[in-house]
């Protein structure tokens, strides 16, 4: 199936119409085209979303989709999210997310948003070695764990949390101090 066909297919199913990210202008669906022609990156925001199995079914044809913004959703389960391994970049801010152990399938993951979820910790994602970025801001962390295995992490956000404490931070040897 051609990415083009995906596409209508998911403006037909969220009842939405997508717009090139080159085309100058705001919107919250937009794409953007590689050098091969193909979906690179994808933008549903905004879009009153709840489930996400049957839009995830058809992102994962996208076989070069490297960033996928899906924030200010109401999406709580990403549980389907697990399929897309080739993904960089994903922005899953503004929605209700309390457990993101299913983004652990996503090795090639080299920025993560998750500002403005319900997190309440941050689960082992050692499977993440490549991410660079992670933003977990305005969340309900009390302590973070299990960032060691973070081990190419060069900036992480976690302001408006409720943190008591941080361990393992001393081993992420790339995290950079403002």
């Amino acid at each position: 199936m051609k990415d083009t066909e995906i596409l209508k297919k998911i403006e037909k199913f969220l009842k939405i119409k997508f717009v090139n990210q080159n085309i100058v202008g705001h919107n919250n669906y937009t794409y953007k085209l590689n050098r091969k022609n193909r979906i690179s990156d994808l933008s549903i925001r905004d879009a009153k979303l709840r489930g996400i199995k049957k839009l995830a079914f058809l992102i994962k044809h996208l076989t070069e989709l490297r960033s996928l913004n899906l924030s200010i959703n109401n999406i709580s389960n990403i549980s389907e999210l697990k399929f897309l391994t080739q993904l960089q970049r994903l922005d899953l801010s503004s929605n209700k997310i309390r457990d993101i152990r299913s983004l652990n399938s996503l090795t090639n993951l080299r920025t993560l948003q998750l500002n403005g979820n319900n997190l309440l910790e941050i689960p082992k994602l050692d499977n993440l070695s490549k991410l660079k970025y992670l933003q977990i801001v305005g969340n309900k962390i009390n302590n973070v764990v299990n960032i060691e295995y973070l081990f190419n992490l060069e900036e992480i956000n976690l302001a408006n949390n409720k943190i008591r404490a941080i361990s393992s931070i001393g081993k992420l040897k790339k995290l950079k101090f403002w």
